[in-house]
């Protein structure tokens, strides 16, 4: 989670120069504003099912991630 007037600041996601890694670059960039810092404690449940678009999606790609561009 990110307050909302840093996120404004921030915004937008540069996908066109990192693709699928573009929110890696964002906590690079919220990180330089301030820290960060990891809470031991769940916020949200997150369920993955089978029959959902992205699972099948993943399971069908054969095109390589650009992950770290």
């Amino acid at each position: 989670m990110v307050r909302g007037g840093l996120y404004k600041e921030l915004s937008p996601f540069n996908v066109e120069k990192f693709g699928t890694s573009a929110d890696l670059d964002m906590w690079w960039r919220i990180l330089e504003k301030g820290s960060i810092t990891v809470l031991n404690e769940k916020l949200m449940n997150y369920r993955i099912s089978k029959t959902q678009g992205g699972f099948l999606y993943n399971n069908l790609r054969t095109d390589e991630a650009d992950f770290l561009r």
